[in-house]
Parts: structure tokens; C-alpha cells; sequence
């Protein structure tokens, strides 16, 4: 009913209560995290952004929150300082490994017509890409499917769709079953950042970690064929009854609409001998 509070009173945001952003089927994969420690309130230090070529504009009239006075192209405003700049020594940047990720997918598929259930979340045994009815697919193909330059991927991030495809012949029960995966965004990457707040010496501060990765949303989609008997037995049916249906409609066309219809006529209906004495 009310915001959240720490065992000292301070309030919690929802970003500092709610640290995973995810969802159901999907799955934020870290490539590059921006660590700034030690931040501070209490301070001024470059906006990076609100930029500047002179000190007048950096003049916003409020002292409190932004000093008019421009450093090395920044306004200095008041915020957590040191702020985070990938450029200077007081945040550190380090790359994590995605070639050596592997992602084991787990799909569910619900066919309505059949009244029947496929899963694969009973397998206890990875099947690795490319091998046959494969599980497990390593990140960096899952980038090359997308048609995505690593590099660019490592450094801004990405959104990928996985789309898990079962298609099954439920006459015999046997499924094959690949992953697809699609390009959402990658001009405006994927990032997320997360805070640890904590008092050192009576003073509030917070390490950010700011993380560039591949945020994956994996989806699940089924084909399956059976064969049905009525099935059959109503195509036939309907097949004979649309057949007969052509061929009344083609007479009608060729009899009274065509330019030749007289010779169609004439080849069409053979004139017999009139028996009728009257």
C-alpha cells in the first residue's frame, strides 16, 4: 500500500526492488558491464548528458541541481558522482565471454484440434547444435542466425526473438524441432542497470553496473499433421460435388456467353430423331 523501506528508513524505488528485467521466456545475457563505485550525492561532477561550449548554457536558473559552468564540454550537475563515463579511470568496463554460452531451450506447444500436449521440458540430456532434434544452441549461432556483427552486439547490445518450431507427425509421434531467431533492435542495443545502495561511515552510497548484452524472448510454435479418415472421406465428397458443379457452370459459359457458343452448341447436343408422330 505504501513505498518500501529499508531497515534505515530510506525509501526503495521500484528499480532498486526490482532487479531482474525479465519476463516469462526470456533471458538477459550480459556482454559488457560498466562498474562506477562509490558514488555519492553530496557533490558535483560532469553531466555527460547535458553538454556545453560555454558556461551560459549551463545556466538553468537553479544553482541547487546545475552550476552554470562548463568542464571539458559538460555542465556540472549535481548527481551520483563520480558519474559513470566508460572514458575515465573511475569506471571500470569488462567483457564477458558469449562464445562460450549455451542456451538450453525448453518449448510447450498446446495443439488445439488434436486435444494433444508436446513438450520437451522432460528432456534431462543436452542435444547440442547442429545435431539432430538439438536443445542446446550456442549464443554465438544464435547471433550468426540473426545476421548480427558480434562486435557491434558486444558493445551496444541487442533484443533477439528465438522461436522454438516443433513439427510433429502424430500418426507416428515424432517431432523434429530447430530454432529461429529474428532481429528486433540493435541501433538502441538492449542495457540495464542495477544498483547496490549501502552506508559507509554514515554516508549513503551505491555502486551502479551498468549492462550491455542480449536481451533473448524465446517463443515456442507447432506444425503437426495427422491423417483423419471423415477428413477424407468429406475432400472426396466435396471434390465430386465441385467437379459436377464445373461442369454444369462451363456449359453455362461456353452455351450462352462466348463468341462461339453456337459451334459448342452444336458439338455439345447431338439432335436424334423424333419419334413423336404428332
Amino acid at each position: 500500500m505504501n513505498n518500501q523501506k529499508s531497515d534505515l528508513g530510506v525509501t526503495w524505488d521500484t528499480y532498486d526492488r526490482i532487479t531482474n528485467p525479465g519476463e516469462q521466456g526470456a533471458v538477459f545475457i550480459p556482454t559488457r558491464i560498466l562498474i562506477t563505485k562509490a558514488q555519492t550525492q553530496d557533490q558535483y561532477c560532469e553531466s555527460l548528458v547535458h553538454t556545453c561550449t560555454k558556461a551560459e548554457e549551463c545556466d538553468i536558473d537553479n544553482e541547487m541541481l546545475q552550476k552554470s559552468e562548463c568542464v571539458n564540454g559538460h555542465c556540472m550537475r549535481r548527481q551520483w558522482c563520480p558519474a559513470e563515463n566508460p572514458d575515465a579511470p573511475t569506471t571500470e568496463t569488462q567483457y564477458l565471454e558469449f562464445n562460450n554460452v549455451e542456451l538450453w531451450f525448453s518449448t510447450y506447444v498446446h495443439y488445439h484440434k488434436f486435444q494433444l500436449d508436446v513438450a520437451t521440458t522432460d528432456e534431462r540430456k543436452e542435444i547440442l547444435y547442429p545435431m539432430k532434434r538439438a536443445n542446446t544452441y550456442p549464443l554465438h549461432d544464435l547471433i550468426r542466425m540473426s545476421n548480427l556483427d558480434p562486435e557491434e552486439v558486444v558493445e551496444n547490445g541487442a533484443v533477439l526473438i528465438a522461436n522454438a518450431l516443433l513439427d510433429c507427425d502424430l500418426d507416428t509421434g515424432e517431432c523434429s524441432s530447430k530454432v529461429e531467431t529474428v532481429n528486433v533492435d540493435t541501433k538502441s542495443g538492449f542495457n540495464y542497470a542495477y544498483n547496490h545502495v549501502y552506508f559507509e561511515d554514515g554516508v549513503r552510497k551505491r555502486d551502479e553496473l551498468r549492462m550491455y548484452g542480449i536481451r533473448l524472448l524465446a517463443f515456442a510454435t507447432g506444425f503437426g499433421s495427422k491423417t483423419s479418415f471423415p477428413m477424407i472421406v468429406l475432400q472426396t465428397s466435396s471434390g465430386i460435388a465441385l467437379m459436377m458443379v464445373a461442369q454444369s457452370v462451363a456449359d453455362f459459359v461456353l452455351m450462352t456467353v462466348i463468341a462461339e457458343r453456337k459451334h459448342y452448341t452444336d458439338q455439345k447436343v447431338l439432335q436424334t430423331e423424333d419419334f413423336n408422330e404428332d
